[in-house]
């Protein structure tokens, strides 16, 4: 029955919120989690973020109880409470167990701008697919080609999780097809 919260914050300590900003970046914002009761008590609040900008974007529960907490992330490497691989515009993924403590950190981008959500497997509970919208050649640890050279491609994937976040091995060959194609162009 408990509701877990996605938002963006750049409050310190005030109001209902109990967790200091982390980011110093005067116009960023720090991913804020807070878990509440069926009456919308707060049980718990956490602040993820690097001294930059970042933005909360999901929030997808495993069956163990445990969360992952997904974020849009602006900032560097190893600043803030951010410890995933690295940094810049990326898709940061935070682990945490039932009490809001931070389990495991990863990034997924490259050398450009990446930033998108994950999704349940449909099936699998120890996978998930991520959408991501891409800007980056291969690079990082996104290990397919662009297909429009950059500028704003989809990057798809599947994830799996056995206590650690890792891609799998996965060739390109899917047709993704979109009806009504708003786009005539070829």
């Amino acid at each position: 029955g408990d509701i877990i919260i996605s938002c963006k914050t750049a409050s310190g300590v005030s109001g209902n919120k109990t967790t200091p900003r982390i980011g110093t970046y005067s116009l960023g914002y720090d991913c804020w989690f807070v878990k509440v009761d069926s009456n919308f008590n707060i049980i718990w609040d956490k602040s993820f973020a690097g001294t930059k900008d970042q933005a909360a974007v999901g929030i997808l529960p495993l069956p163990s109880g445990k969360v992952f907490l997904s974020c849009i992330n602006y900032s560097n490497q190893n600043t803030g409470n951010l410890t995933a691989d690295y940094g810049g515009v990326d898709t940061w993924l935070i682990l945490i167990d039932e009490n809001g403590n931070d389990l495991l950190q990863k990034s997924f981008g490259g050398s450009a701008d990446d930033g998108g959500k994950i999704y349940p497997h449909p099936s699998d509970t120890t996978k998930f697919i991520f959408s991501i919208g891409s800007n980056s050649p291969i690079s990082g640890n996104k290990t397919v080609a662009p297909y429009m050279n950059g500028g704003g491609d989809v990057w798809i994937g599947l994830l799996d999780y056995d206590g650690s976040v890792g891609l799998l091995e996965q060739e390109n060959t899917w047709n993704v097809f979109v009806y009504p194609n708003a786009w005539s162009g070829s």
